[in-house]
């Protein structure tokens, strides 16, 4: 499956990169060519995605854990949020993280989900708003925190965001973007975010007050990672 679908992506992106060296200076067809790349990258990820869940559903969840500091986790993933969220005047805020001892991780694996719940409360914050990382340490384990101070989730829906292709809201008033407000999605951010936790014998859950987009209760995401054997 991930061949059959990753080969024509592949071809579609070495075609891409071969019209960037190919034209001209000429505004139109290098915003027309920027925007194709911002296209095939979404699809790539909705690709790696659904490979994500198979794997899952398969019980072929793989995990190979490493020793290693939280920021070599972390700080890869800002760098590709961070940018998205000063566009939108947004603040991305960062405590306590480097006083954590070595993770035992899979690293590529929680990079996904930090991606995956940072990136969440991104789309569902609104300009001018505000997404904090903290965490605690205690004898069970860490215990990682994402608040923001976005539009919040009906209780009813705190659960079912965990579920395979649920999409939080209608669909009519989502974007095609994965980082303006409301952007879109496949509904599985959430759901491989779970799985790889729970690969770590962890949990993740999520909690607001309700949803209000006037109000803008926020959301909190705490991800619970048991200290290794």
């Amino acid at each position: 499956v991930s061949h059959e679908l990753r080969t024509p992506l592949a071809s579609v992106m070495a075609y891409s990169s071969l019209v960037s060296k190919l034209v001209d200076d000429d505004s139109r067809i290098v915003k027309m060519q920027g925007r194709l790349n911002e296209s095939v990258e979404r699809l790539n990820k909705s690709i790696g995605e659904i490979i994500q869940v198979f794997r899952m559903m398969s019980g072929q969840q793989d995990v190979r854990r490493t020793l290693m500091p939280i920021s070599a986790i972390i700080d890869p993933v800002l760098n590709k949020i961070v940018p998205h969220a000063e566009q939108r005047n947004i603040r991305v805020s960062v405590n306590a993280l480097d006083t954590l001892p070595l993770l035992l991780v899979d690293g590529e694996s929680m990079k996904i989900v930090f991606e995956n719940v940072i990136g969440n409360a991104l789309k569902f914050t609104p300009d001018n708003g505000e997404i904090s990382i903290s965490a605690d340490l205690n004898t069970e384990g860490v215990r990682f925190i994402v608040q923001d101070t976005g539009i919040g989730v009906p209780e009813q829906e705190q659960q079912r965001v965990f579920d395979i292709f649920h999409i939080l809201g209608e669909l009519k008033h989502h974007s095609s973007s994965k980082v303006a407000f409301r952007g879109g999605g496949l509904g599985l951010g959430l759901p491989i975010a779970r799985g790889i936790i729970g690969a770590h014998n962890g949990t993740i859950k999520l909690e607001s007050p309700g949803y209000d987009p006037e109000a803008l209760p926020g959301t909190t995401c705490t991800i619970f990672l048991p200290h290794a054997d």
